[in-house]
């Protein structure tokens, strides 16, 4: 169901209309891509938050990610075992 883009934005009215006269299985693909697209903003946005707020800091090395990994799965195993969440 390929489509060519237009040349000109299509009027949202057209767009459901077309809408209207998809299967569920091409329903379903629609939903697909427009989540897809939604998460793929949402993580780019993520990404360029972490790396402005991580500018200048020194990289952690695969060890140090694991020491820090380690170190909180400990915290919270304490915390459990003292009846904390």
């Amino acid at each position: 169901m390929a489509q060519s883009q237009p040349d000109e934005r299509t009027p949202v009215e057209q767009v459901l209309k077309l809408i209207d006269g998809l299967s569920d299985n091409d329903l379903d693909e629609v939903r697909r891509k427009l989540f897809n697209k939604e998460w793929s903003k949402r993580w780019d946005a993520l990404v360029a938050k972490v790396e402005a707020e991580t500018k200048g800091m020194p990289q952690l090395t695969e060890d140090e990610v694991a020491d820090e990994l380690t170190a909180y799965r400990r915290e919270q195993r304490e915390k459990r075992a003292q009846g904390g969440n």
